[in-house]
């Protein structure tokens, strides 16, 4: 008998255990895809890793509205975490941008082909540089304010400033907003095709934009990674096998970056412009109480590996999120793997809506005097455990809410007869909706007109309350 209720109890304890638990998506790293990060024009450079960083759409793609060919470049400045960023396209690399390739030839005007599409008071440029051991001898600019429904040929003479010399290079860069500049505005944009130098000159490389290459790399699923940061043939993030449990586990380590920095993150958030923050994250119903997980890390030299977590709340009258908890710990090193934990504080009212997990492999990336490059932190079977709801809840009595989280509709098996009175209430405490549910054993909700995120689900008899949480996308 005694040996029953120790088994009893242990499987009530599990249980327990297994409630307060809800699953991060993809936390065990085992599914990985394919992932497009962006295409970019054959010989040139633009700024669509900043888009594949920040999860949004590149500011540079490929387009059908051409002038001649199959495609052009069109450029559209974006808002991002409540910035404006103009897109840029140049010659060459980021490294040489104001350098641009080999280009020997000397010619009179540049020719181009451009639909603009400008929002009063913005400007969109285009600087063309000639050079000599580094040295302008020549250029031209172009700006567009305007906005037209088909292509205009627009040319300008170049300005030698040295007649008597010759170029070793020519850069150029177009935008599609003027940078540091309070005055771009989201959704600008200039479609450019067939540039050229003129009849007997060399044109600059690839002038139709008719050959295009992707930026692919494999990610694990329902996270971001700073690999659109780096060569693709050094990523800074990548599936490994040497995991603590399943197929696989995630490899970050701090690599060189196109923008000569050194980096290496992995999120399942988006990160800030300004900080090493992520914010966003996955959608949960409860505050959470402890992230765990196991690592093993590799420093280059006294480097030490980060795990940060941050929590939003949604503001129900502006829809933004406001961090409400965040907590960071270090990693030293560990050659086998070894479990850490992230606790958390906050434990109020309005509830977490959302939960940032990210990892960062050296000190780098999150303080402000480089370490070195090498580090490699490995990372598997994330789970987060949540604080008890702050609402009273009945365990005598079950019922199921199935989808959840849902969309359009939910269903609501009663266990019983006992529940007169169902009362919808939002995250904020504004009722919604009053259901008279006596005597009913199922009802259907049509959530189409329900606010997205956290609704309250509050059943009520004679004597039983219980209150569910319903999540809503």
């Amino acid at each position: 008998m005694r040996q029953k209720l120790t088994l009893l109890l242990l499987f009530i304890i599990a249980c327990s255990m297994t409630m307060k638990t809800q699953t991060i998506p993809n936390g065990d790293f085992e599914n990985w895809s394919q992932d497009t990060l962006y295409e970019e024009p054959q010989q040139y450079f633009t700024t669509n890793f900043q888009s594949a960083i920040m999860g949004t759409a590149p500011g540079a793609q490929k387009t059908t509205d051409s002038y001649s060919g199959n495609y052009a470049v069109k450029l559209t400045t974006k808002a991002q975490n409540g910035d404006t960023i103009p897109a840029l396209l140049g010659l060459g690399n980021l490294n040489n941008l104001m350098q641009g390739i080999p280009y020997t030839d000397k010619p009179d005007s540049v020719f181009m082909h451009v639909k603009e599409n400008m929002v009063p008071g913005d400007t969109a440029n285009a600087i063309f540089l000639f050079k000599y051991m580094s040295n302008t001898i020549g250029m031209t600019q172009f700006q567009f304010t305007d906005s037209a429904t088909s292509y205009q040929a627009y040319s300008k003479k170049i300005n030698w400033f040295v007649p008597t010399a010759s170029p070793d290079s020519v850069a150029l860069i177009i935008t599609s907003g003027t940078f540091n500049s309070t005055n771009n505005s989201a959704g600008s944009n200039i479609t450019v095709d067939n540039l050229s130098f003129g009849s007997g000159y060399t044109d600059p490389p690839n002038n139709d934009f008719e050959n295009w290459y992707e930026r692919i790399n494999e990610k694990p699923d329902s996270w971001l990674t700073s690999n659109s940061l780096v060569d693709s043939s050094n990523l800074a993030v990548e599936k490994t096998n040497d995991s603590y449990s399943g197929n696989y586990a995630a490899k970050v380590s701090t690599k060189l970056t196109i923008t000569d920095d050194t980096i290496g993150f992995l999120t399942n958030g988006r990160p800030t412009n300004s900080t090493f923050v992520s914010e966003g994250g996955y959608q949960v119903s409860q505050n959470p109480d402890v992230l765990s997980g196991y690592y093993k890390y590799t420093p280059d030299g006294s480097d030490s590996a980060l795990v940060s977590v941050y929590s939003y709340a949604k503001d129900q009258s502006t829809n933004n999120l406001t961090r409400v908890d965040s907590n960071s710990v270090m990693l030293p090193q560990a050659n086998n793997y070894t479990l850490f934990e992230v606790p958390m504080n906050y434990d109020s009212w309005p509830v977490v809506d959302t939960v940032s997990i990210i990892f960062v492999p050296g000190k780098s990336t999150h303080q402000t005097t480089p370490v070195g490059l090498g580090s490699e932190l490995y990372v598997d079977d994330l789970s987060m455990s949540y604080k008890p709801t702050s609402v009273e809840e009945s365990t005598n009595r079950p019922l199921t809410i199935a989808p959840n989280p849902a969309r359009e509709k939910t269903r609501i098996n009663l266990s019983g007869k006992e529940f007169q009175e169902l009362k919808v209430i939002s995250i904020d405490g504004q009722l919604i909706e009053n259901i008279n549910i006596k005597e009913k054993d199922q009802i259907t909700l049509n959530t189409n007109e329900y606010p997205r995120g956290v609704v309250l689900l509050k059943f009520s008899g004679n004597n039983s309350a219980v209150t569910k949480k319903l999540i809503l996308q």
